[in-house]
């Protein structure tokens, strides 16, 4: 699921999944990390283009994307008034750090190793 998480949240350009956000934080403090190759698979699966470039970007925007009123509108949807993390003071910056940080592992972890063959040597 991780893997999905990953990949939807990247892949989408006309809107932001606002839930994938919330759920790769959650899938994370349950346990869950990145499978490099579930994640290659599910990209090939998807056909993403630049799913690293784009991971970044992805990352870059997460602080403006999880402190802007369509997060926190949609968040309370789902949310039960007793488990609004979201109302608290420095959730934002929290959130945007962990799945940023989430979303980092995942492009470091699909990275070639050091050593490997690469599709063009410079």
């Amino acid at each position: 699921m991780l893997a999905d998480k990953l990949v939807s949240l990247v892949n989408t350009e006309r809107y932001v999944r606002h839930r994938d956000i919330w759920d790769l934080r959650w899938l994370a403090q349950r346990g869950a990390s990145v499978e490099p190759e579930l994640l290659r698979r599910k990209i090939a699966d998807y056909r993403v283009a630049r799913y690293s470039e784009r991971a970044r970007e992805t990352a870059a925007r997460l602080p403006e994307i999880v402190e802007g009123r369509a997060f926190i509108e949609e968040m309370r949807r789902f949310l039960p008034a007793q488990a609004r993390t979201l109302d608290r003071a420095g959730f934002g910056a929290f959130l945007a750090r962990e799945v940023g940080e989430t979303l980092t592992a995942a492009v470091d972890a699909i990275a070639p190793a050091a050593g490997e063959e690469q599709e063009f040597t410079l």
